[in-house]
Parts: C-alpha cells; sequence; structure tokens
C-alpha cells in the first residue's frame, strides 16, 4: 500500500526536558509538521494523564491575532483555527519491543478505512495526531452493560475482517481489495485472500527473552553491589538488598516460561481458532463513546480528548461518578482506538483477552462475563461476520433470521472452545508483557508493573492446567 503523503520531520522530543523548552521544541515540530501553524507563536500543553505506553498532550495553539485581526493584550490569543491537536510521544525504551514504523504505516492505513484519529504527522519518536471532540473512553462497568457490550462485539468483529498489509508477513497480501469499518459499499475481506500466521507467539517469545534477560541482568547486578550493600532487618530475617530483590524476582520464574509458550500453542492448534487482524487490546479506554449520545452526562472526563488514552490505568476513572447502564444511549455509538498492539492471530485470543479486562488491573477475574454472558456477545459477533463479511456497521441490524438458528448455535459453539482455550494464554500474554516493562529502566512512570506482572502470571499458572470450563 502505498505510504500517504504524511509530513515527517526527524526531531526526537524529550518530555524529561524543563517545561518552557520542552513546549518551545513541540512548537518547532507542530511548525514542520503542520502547514496551517506558521502563524503559532507558542502552544499550551495540557497532559492527557493515564498513559503507561506512550506520553500523551494535548497541544492548543497561540496565536499573535485572529483572523479578523483583532488581538489580545499580552499579543496571544486562543484562536479556534489552527486546530488543537494531540502530540503522541513514544514511551522511552518501547522501541525495543514495539515496530513504531510499522505500526505507524498500520495507522495510516486504518486511517483511509475511517478507522483511529487520524495521524497528521511523524516526528523521529512520536506522531501529531487529530483532536477527538464529544467522545470519552468507557469506563469499566459500562463494558458490562448489554447494549454495550453488543456494541463492542459488532464493531470488533468488523476489526476483524479488515486487511492491513503493515501487519501481514512481509507487509503483503494477495487478492488487494478496499474494506472498511463505516462505507458502506465496502468489499469485506475475500476468503481467498493470502492465509496469515499466527504472530502471538513469536511475540510472547521476544517478550520472554527480553523480560528474562533483563530480570538476569538486574539481579547480577544486584549481587555484585551486595559486598558492599547494608543489611536490612525484614520480619526479624537478617537481609542485604540484593538477596531483598531475589525475593521479589523469584516468585516470576521467568526462565521456565519459555516452555510454557511452547506448550500452549501446541494445544492451541486444536480449536483451529481463524486467524484474523487482532487488536489485542480491548480494554474499556480503547473504546470512545461519543458524549453527545451519552445522555446521562455521567462519568464525564475533565478533558474531551481523554479518549486516546493509552492503558488507561482503573485510577485514570476512580475519581469519576460511576455509570449506570440504565443511563446509557439507547444505541452508543463506539470507536476503536490504539493499534500498537495489533497484529494478525486467532480470534479467539482477542476476544479472550477482552472478556480478562471486565478484571480491571487489580484483577477481580469475578467481574469476568460468565459463559451465558459471553454466548450472547458470540452471538452478534458471528451475526456481524455473517452480515456482508462483516464490513457493515449497520448491517447487522435485523439480521436474526439471516442466520441459519442451528448453524449459529454451532458457531457459538466452536468460538466458546476457542475463547476458553485461549484464556490462559492471554493471561502469558500480559504477565510477559509487565514483566519486561518492569525491568525497563526507561519505562514509563506511575504505574506498578511488577505488581501486575505477579498478578496475570499466578492467574496463568492457575488456569493452565484447567479443563477450561469457564
Amino acid at each position: 500500500m502505498p505510504t500517504p503523503m504524511v509530513p515527517h520531520v526527524g526531531t526526537n522530543l524529550d518530555t524529561g526536558q524543563d517545561p518552557a523548552s520542552f513546549s518551545a521544541s513541540v512548537l518547532s515540530v507542530c511548525h514542520a509538521l503542520l502547514p496551517s501553524w506558521s502563524n503559532v507563536v507558542d502552544v499550551e500543553l495540557t497532559n492527557i494523564p493515564g498513559g503507561i505506553t506512550n506520553e500523551l498532550r494535548v497541544v492548543v495553539p497561540l496565536v499573535t491575532q485572529n483572523q479578523d485581526g483583532s488581538g489580545s493584550g499580552d499579543g496571544k490569543l486562543k484562536n479556534p483555527k489552527p486546530k488543537q491537536v494531540v502530540l503522541r510521544v513514544f514511551g522511552k525504551g518501547t522501541d525495543s519491543f514495539l515496530d513504531r514504523k510499522t505500526e505507524t504505516a498500520a495507522v495510516f492505513e486504518l486511517n483511509a478505512l475511517g478507522v483511529g484519529a487520524v495521524c497528521l504527522g511523524v516526528f523521529g519518536n512520536g506522531r501529531v495526531e487529530e483532536f477527538l471532540h464529544n467522545v470519552r473512553p468507557l469506563m469499566h462497568l459500562e463494558m458490562a452493560s448489554p447494549e454495550i457490550a453488543k456494541r463492542i462485539a459488532r464493531l470488533v468483529a468488523r476489526f476483524h475482517a479488515l486487511r492491513v498489509e503493515a501487519r501481514a508477513e512481509n507487509g503483503k497480501m494477495e487478492n488487494e481489495t478496499t474494506n472498511t469499518l463505516g462505507n458502506n459499499n465496502s468489499t469485506p475481506f475475500p476468503k481467498n485472500a493470502t492465509p496469515q500466521p499466527a504472530r502471538i507467539w513469536d511475540v510472547m517469545r521476544a517478550w520472554q527473552k527480553a523480560a528474562t534477560a533483563a530480570a538476569t541482568a538486574t539481579a547480577t547486578a544486584a549481587a555484585t553491589a551486595a559486598a558492599t550493600a547494608t543489611s536490612i532487618t525484614i520480619d526479624g530475617e537478617t537481609k542485604t538488598s540484593a538477596q531483598q530483590h531475589d525475593k521479589q524476582l523469584d516468585p516470576l520464574h521467568l526462565a521456565s516460561l519459555a516452555g510454557d509458550i511452547d506448550a500452549l500453542e501446541r494445544s492451541c492448534a486444536a480449536v483451529n481458532s481463524p486467524t484474523v487482524l487482532c487488536h489485542n487490546d480491548l480494554l474499556p479506554g480503547n473504546f470512545l463513546l461519543r458524549c453527545d449520545d451519552d445522555q446521562s452526562r455521567v462519568g464525564k472526563p475533565s478533558h474531551p480528548n481523554q479518549g486516546v488514552l493509552d492503558l488507561a490505568p482503573e485510577s485514570s476513572y476512580q475519581t469519576k461518578p460511576r455509570a449506570n447502564p440504565d443511563d446509557l444511549p439507547e444505541k452508543p455509538s463506539l470507536t476503536l482506538i490504539d493499534f500498537e498492539y495489533s497484529c494478525y492471530g486467532p480470534r479467539g485470543f482477542d476476544l479472550a483477552n477482552h472478556f480478562l479486562e471486565y478484571a480491571g488491573f487489580t484483577g477481580e477475574w469475578g467481574l469476568v462475563p460468565d459463559a451465558e454472558t459471553r454466548g450472547r456477545f458470540f452471538v452478534e459477533y458471528l451475526k456481524a461476520r455473517a452480515a456482508n463479511g462483516g464490513a457493515n456497521e449497520g448491517a447487522d441490524e435485523g439480521t436474526d433470521e439471516s442466520v441459519d438458528s442451528e448453524h449459529l448455535k454451532n458457531e457459538v459453539s466452536t468460538l466458546s472452545s476457542e475463547v476458553n482455550a485461549f484464556f490462559p494464554v492471554s493471561h502469558l500474554w500480559w504477565g510477559l508483557w509487565a514483566a519486561m516493562m518492569t525491568h525497563s529502566n526507561d519505562s514509563a512512570v506511575g504505574f506498578d508493573y511488577a505488581s501486575y506482572a505477579a498478578v496475570r502470571l499466578r492467574e496463568f499458572r492457575k488456569t493452565r492446567h484447567e479443563d477450561k470450563r469457564r
């Protein structure tokens, strides 16, 4: 797919700079990437909280005068044009496990399909994107709303039907065609398209090696320093700081997980889950609800563009009122965002990932939808896939008669088996991710990666040998 004409500049931004210097650097990047910003003399930056993979800022342009010639006393005036934008600065160290070039190419393709915030320009370690108005991320408990769950099922089904060459093996797919989430004249993913390998296994192997190597290096450094370390007393027992560090690392047993990945790949092959374009991060913060559809007005973010959060921690929402599902709009409009972890993989993995996100970052597994609730989700998902290949947003309405009930029942059973098989895989995926981030000196701050790694790996070891009767 040809690269779109999106401006590029090689500048790297350092969010650790003092505020004045960082603002000046951001202004310089915006001048280079955004032609409409020629009269902007300064910027106002607002942090978008919650990101633990990237750092996000809203950038408001300040100009010397309005278009009608009127000015302000200090020579700076907020002007609705040029428009404010979002600055996405990639987290330090994340390029070691995220292919940012491929990610940006995938964003271009998805933008061409009408998916995600539009990329306006690319700089050395990030992107400038459009500012999304009148949206907010779903709150944790809202995903349990039957109507929201129905809309999520349909949206994920349509995403799974997309074709993105940047995420394909060698960046190429045969039988090229047009596809989209919202164009009623779109052509669905053809059945004779080149099959894509499931890439999640290779990703997990890379993460396991990186996490193990980092943990080993950290432990070695701690042991080297132990000779001069001051002994500490913990629960009446004297330990060096290195010994205490080892005590924290040992329960993860990262090196042993290589064999678990191999075993899971073999066992999951038995369910033969179809390979699709997986999002791989279907948590509530990556679903945006249109605020003008949100009749309750509850849980509004303090900033209108908070909807572009990356892996927003549960704490980002705790200060907001909890939504009453009965107050949600009758037919809520949802948008899916943030595709940096996307790749081709088994659909059962992506859906298992989504259901486990109901438990939040603290691992409240009792909140995961039960088999009956998941069955209703599967029905909506399968209907959306059956309607014109899952490509049309409105085509999945009123399709009860278009899908044979016995056939649908069998398909639900099949999909249920796929998802059950991939529950442990999801735990291992995020456990390895968090363990890898734990030992990255340059990882984003404000999130307890080690605790999250322990939560997910503990549940992985609990569920990997179960008979998957969730």
